[in-house]
């Protein structure tokens, strides 16, 4: 469902704060929580990101990306009615909360993310496929709604997992099939969603691949700020296997940059 311009019902929503449980004007059986940027207005366009979680969680992914939305300027929505169980369920809640943030908010058709959290990241990533207008997916902890990785898509993948998660090696065969802009990041933990830091990376990614690839100008300051951080990441790794990872990973996110 592709996102367009509108600003009808913005001005009731409290801004740099997450609200908890808006219901769409269309149906107001679908809810969901919401963080608008302190700085918003509808006198220029927004990123959105939309997620879903398994447990139809939406407050605790708006949570786990409100410090980078404040900081990048994105509007973070999660859906409270998808969640495991009935694909016609997901869709619904996709479609209804789409439409509500077309509504209310100024949105840039070009900028438009998901993200998900186990079965959620089937959900976006089902969408995505869908669509010819999806910039990104941030998918935690699952993958492809079939489970079966490809090697091109359209639009790019942020992939996040825990060690000890038990779709850990079907991220790392996402991450080793695909060959469209693509990064997985990997944490100590289980079956979760992301410490806050890896999340600000995924949205920092998201940042680059989006003025590689033009959906953004290109501000060299950023792009600077970020190579820096990534060569210290580097240089921290040393000669090892994470080393070169993140080094093959360092050349791959800024050549063209």
């Amino acid at each position: 469902t592709a996102l367009t311009a509108g600003s009808a019902h913005a001005q009731a929503l409290p801004r740099g704060q997450v609200v908890d449980d808006v219901a769409c004007a269309s149906d107001p059986s679908q809810r969901y929580a919401v963080y608008l940027p302190s700085t918003y207005s509808p006198d220029r366009t927004w990123s959105v990101l939309m997620g879903f979680h398994a447990g139809a969680r939406g407050r605790a992914i708006v949570e786990l990306y409100q410090e980078a939305a404040e900081r990048y300027g994105y509007i973070v929505a999660g859906s409270n009615n998808s969640r495991n169980g009935s694909w016609d369920v997901s869709a619904a809640a996709v479609r209804a909360m789409s439409g509500d943030l077309a509504q209310r908010f100024t949105i840039d058709a070009e900028r438009v993310y998901l993200t998900g959290m186990s079965g959620g990241a089937r959900v976006a990533m089902q969408v995505a496929l869908g669509s010819k207008t999806i910039a990104g997916v941030i998918a935690s902890s699952a993958g492809f709604p079939d489970a079966k990785p490809r090697r091109e898509v359209s639009f790019a993948v942020f992939g996040t997992a825990g060690t000890d998660d038990f779709n850990y090696l079907e991220m790392r065969e996402l991450d080793r099939r695909l060959t469209s802009p693509h990064r997985l990041a990997i944490f100590s933990g289980g079956h979760q969603l992301p410490p806050t830091a890896v999340a600000l990376d995924a949205v920092e990614w998201m940042e680059l691949q989006a003025m590689k690839a033009k959906r953004r100008h290109v501000d060299q300051a950023l792009v600077d700020r970020l190579f820096t951080a990534r060569q210290q990441s580097v240089r921290g790794a040393g000669e090892t296997p994470a080393g070169v990872e993140r080094l093959e990973a360092l050349v791959a996110d800024f050549t063209g940059l």
